[in-house]
């Protein structure tokens, strides 16, 4: 069996409700605090890495918005969750990084078997831009708030 290689076109990502927006790209970092543990007399450095894991990372797109008047759900679209003037978004929700989604239905919700990493986040800040051209962007940073850590699909058989 040859190999194959992920490529953009094949990832995607989902994010909780409420954080609206045409993704076209997506990071995160998987790290492990490492403590050095070097002795007297040593000659090189000794480390040792935590258990714990952590994730950051953004999502990024094209902003989705409606008009405003609330009156049908394709007008009430926002890109981030908001109440008038305040911004209500701090609890986060489950956000699913596909390296490869199989039938790009970002649900999971059939037998597919796609590639992704899965965790509970919380978003620390959005970024959003807009170009003389008329290009306006979003980015949505997260970082893992999740007490079971995160959960991996990687059957390769599919």
């Amino acid at each position: 069996m040859g190999t194959e290689y992920s490529h953009g076109s094949d990832g995607h990502c989902k994010l909780p409700t409420g954080f609206n927006a045409r993704l076209n790209t997506w990071s995160a970092n998987l790290t492990r605090s490492t403590t050095v543990t070097t002795g007297f007399g040593a000659s090189v450095q000794d480390r040792r890495a935590s258990k714990v894991i952590d994730c950051t990372g953004s999502a990024g797109g094209f902003p989705l918005y409606g008009d405003g008047s609330g009156s049908t759900s394709e007008n009430s679209i926002s890109p981030i969750n908001h109440s008038g003037t305040t911004f209500d978004d701090r609890a986060g929700g489950t956000i699913i990084l596909f390296f490869l989604d199989v039938d790009n239905d970002a649900a999971d919700a059939d037998a597919n078997v796609d590639l992704s990493i899965t965790f509970d986040a919380v978003f620390n800040s959005f970024d959003f831009g807009v170009t003389q051209d008329g290009e306006s962007t979003v980015t949505f940073n997260f970082e893992m708030n999740d007490p079971d850590g995160i959960s991996t699909t990687w059957d390769e058989t599919a």
